[in-house]
């Protein structure tokens, strides 16, 4: 069984179709409750279709403010910090596939990589494009033992990535990463 709740291949083919996703939102809350990024109050609302950014008047220059605060907080080395922002942001808005991306980093840097790839996997359903979370997401497989589903992400991440330069690095990451756990594959 893998560490991720969501069967990668329902993940991978959602790219953009709502319509799939819907039925999986009440999970995705949940699994956000039980990672403490969700409070009970915040998990209410939501399940009763109130979004907290907008029951709270917060615009959305001040929600692009905080996040920058994070990114911040994290380039100058205080992860601690950061995922406070981070997780202020995801209760406020869930729904932001930016905010579970930029919460998840700061998971996978502390060595939580379950806990990071769940919050990665919901990003990507939530539509945090290109190649990088993919290959985020491999990391925390590969660091979870999980390295044919880590395999699996790496090969869609080297697609998504295609001939496109602004993913480059994101592909050439993805490609060593590859040949890692193609060995690993190989010897299980």
């Amino acid at each position: 069984m893998s560490i991720l709740d969501f069967e990668w291949t329902a993940v991978s083919k959602a790219g953009g179709a709502i319509e799939q996703l819907l039925p999986v939102l009440d999970n995705m809350f949940e699994s956000l409750k039980e990672q403490g990024v969700l409070d009970d109050s915040t998990h209410s609302a939501l399940r009763s279709g109130i979004l907290p950014k907008f029951a709270l008047s917060i615009s959305d220059a001040e929600l692009e403010r905080r996040l920058r605060e994070g990114y911040d907080f994290l380039c100058v080395g205080d992860v601690g910090k950061a995922a406070v922002s981070f997780e202020r942001l995801c209760r406020l808005d869930p729904l932001e596939g930016r905010y579970l991306y930029a919460l998840s980093t700061t998971f996978q840097i502390r060595g939580q990589f379950e806990v990071a790839a769940k919050l990665y996997v919901m990003s990507i359903a939530l539509g945090v494009g290109g190649a990088d979370p993919h290959v985020r997401l491999g990391e925390c497989l590969m660091a979870s033992n999980e390295f044919s589903e880590a395999k699996d992400v790496l090969d869609h991440a080297i697609e998504l990535a295609g001939s496109d330069p602004a993913q480059s690095v994101a592909e050439r990451r993805a490609r060593k990463l590859r040949t890692i756990v193609s060995g690993k594959v190989l010897a299980s």
